[in-house]
């Protein structure tokens, strides 16, 4: 995963996206379609050219050529022009089918424009308030009179992956590069897919989830496709019994759900599943023999 380092002043710049060769793309390139009938040649702010670090003349052919990659710019704390709070993660994780929030401060923005761009495709998400793409999945988070220019992705697919800038329209432009990396929230039975239990003995599964940062949910286990249920204790597809109970544990990177079912007959045996709300099940057979 990609390492974006955190610079503090307008006069420290470094060397990131080495792998990322954009040749001249500059966002004056960009057309939005918006009922504003916004484009981004309405912003010249946004007329950034990548492949040299600087504001670009959208009508000047210049020989294409080796340069730099782009500065990131922090603007300059206690003074008078904006600038990006310096406590802000470089790097933000979000889980498949959750909502992901980008994290921008910016202090002393007075009349100044803060919009969000996709660097992948050099996309304009939002500026201001206001969303400018077809995508509604995303927005940005700003209570009135804040500092709080977070970008909100709701629902995140695995192509939302890569880097976004958070942009101030300043002069010069400062600028503010956010990793996001996704992943899948996915449960896990310890040990083997399939268990073989001697009769009388006990049934133990073991389930755990990485959390992340989002809440797994109710965890709940099933056998072939009934529930089990640890109240009664019973298993509803067939007669009531005992011995069947779960243990929890939770932290604040894992959940773990034990089940135990005391005194395994025959009829116990069956596919078993671990069903987190907010991740992907995990199964593991069972079969209960006589030896």
């Amino acid at each position: 995963m990609t390492h974006v380092p955190r610079l503090k002043h307008s006069s420290q710049v470094a060397p990131v996206f080495m792998n990322s060769r954009l040749q001249g793309l500059v966002y004056s390139h960009v057309v939005i379609c918006s009922p504003f009938g916004l484009t981004a040649a309405a912003l010249p702010w946004l007329h950034y050219d990548y492949t040299r670090g600087s504001v670009a003349d959208p009508g000047t052919e210049e020989e294409e050529e080796e340069a730099p990659p782009p500065d990131i710019t922090w603007g300059q704390p206690h003074s008078d022009t904006a600038y990006f709070d310096d406590d802000i993660p470089a790097n933000v994780t979000a889980v498949v089918g959750h909502k992901a929030e980008l994290p921008c401060r910016v202090h002393n923005l007075d009349k100044e424009d803060v919009s969000w761009i996709r660097q992948r495709d050099l996309h304009i998400l939002t500026v201001g308030i206001f969303t400018y793409t077809s995508d509604e999945r995303f927005k940005v988070f700003h209570p009135e009179k804040s500092d709080i220019w977070n970008l909100e992705i709701s629902s995140v697919t695995f192509r939302d992956a890569g880097v976004y800038e958070c942009q101030v329209s300043t002069s010069p432009k400062i600028f503010l590069p956010i990793l996001l990396g996704v992943e899948v929230q996915q449960a896990k039975i310890l040990g083997p897919t399939e268990v073989y239990i001697k009769n009388g003995s006990t049934i133990s599964l073991i389930c755990t989830v990485n959390t992340h940062s989002e809440n797994v949910g109710v965890v709940t286990w099933f056998r072939n496709n009934a529930e089990l249920d640890y109240d009664s204790p019973r298993i509803t597809d067939f007669s009531s019994r005992g011995g069947v109970s779960i243990e929890i544990e939770k932290t604040l990177s894992r959940t773990t759900s034990k089940l135990y079912i005391t005194r395994a007959i025959k009829k116990d045996s069956g596919n078993y599943t671990c069903a987190p709300q907010f991740a992907e099940a995990a199964s593991a057979i069972v079969h209960v023999v006589n030896v």
